[in-house]
């Protein structure tokens, strides 16, 4: 039976405007999506939600109406086919990217801390009433913040990790860098660091840290 169907297509609908004379376009027939992002019954349902709230606006005239909703609709409509094909993209090929999952982690973990600023795109997409087309700008706004904060992380990272080798080594007496020398002041900069984190550090996190240190005894300073 496999064989002997044809193959199906998907495809995607973009036109405006949306109405002619007394007719009107409303969900497939206006803006049919591929179905990767599973919103295609629900922004047709918004459709009708829309076009009824300006259909009140202007007093039940359908030609105001119609006018007004292709003017309206038009941009969140390309945007909800924009994001299907995305989602697409997205489960065929970025989540077997580690650079992808990254990403992923530091969104939801930056969700997590600030709710109300940070959100990702599918919860966005699939739980709230916001435009498709706000939910991009606000998704490409936080993709150039997220593309920064990664490009900090990768070049931190190894710099931190060799400062603390060398501070390290430098507290079990295996080099002594010269007075008023910028290694000297960066040891110095990072003693202060650790002490003042030290002090402020919950008892909870202390003892874990502590138990791990007492394994590499001599490597770590004492406090």
């Amino acid at each position: 039976d496999f064989f002997a169907n044809p193959t199906g297509r998907l495809l995607t609908v973009k036109c405006n405007p949306y109405h002619h004379r007394s007719a009107l376009l409303l969900g497939d027939a206006a803006h049919a999506m591929v179905p990767f992002f599973g919103q295609g019954m629900n922004s047709g349902f918004e459709d009708c939600q829309i076009f009824r709230e300006i259909l009140q606006k202007h007093d039940m005239d359908f030609y105001l109406a119609m006018s007004e909703y292709s003017r309206v609709r038009h941009p969140d409509s390309l945007a909800v086919c924009q994001l299907s094909l995305y989602n697409y993209i997205e489960m065929r090929q970025s989540v077997n990217s580690l650079y992808f999952r990254i990403r992923r982690q530091i969104t939801f973990v930056l969700a997590k801390v600030f709710p109300s600023t940070f959100k990702p795109l599918y919860p966005t997409v699939a739980f709230t009433s916001m435009p498709y087309s706000e939910v991009i700008r606000i998704t490409q706004r936080q993709d150039k913040f997220l593309n920064r904060i990664i490009v900090a992380i990768s070049v931190g990272v190894p710099i931190t990790l060799a400062v603390l080798v060398a501070y390290w080594n430098y507290r079990r007496g295996n080099s002594t860098p010269a007075k008023g020398s910028p290694t000297k002041v960066i040891f110095d900069i990072t003693d202060d660091v650790l002490r003042y984190s030290w002090s402020w550090m919950p008892s909870q996190l202390q003892t874990p840290i502590t138990s791990i240190a007492s394994s590499v005894r001599g490597y770590l300073p004492k406090y």
